[in-house]
């Protein structure tokens, strides 16, 4: 399946070139892995296909 990730430092949504996971699972990992290597990140997950927000994490710090 085909997600955007969406990264917020400060501010403004980021959006990233899509990316093809196996699964649902397999992009949360990433997310959760980008969000890890710096907590103030926050991190969401979009369907690319539908557009619809799969999930949101919010900053660590």
């Amino acid at each position: 399946m085909m997600y955007y990730i969406e990264t917020r430092l400060e501010g403004e949504w980021w959006q990233h070139v899509p990316g093809q996971y196996e699964t649902e699972e397999d992009v949360i990992a990433h997310a959760t892995m980008l969000q890890a290597s710096n907590p103030k990140l926050a991190v969401r997950i979009i369907d690319a296909e539908s557009g619809f927000q799969i999930r949101q994490f919010e900053p660590l710090e």
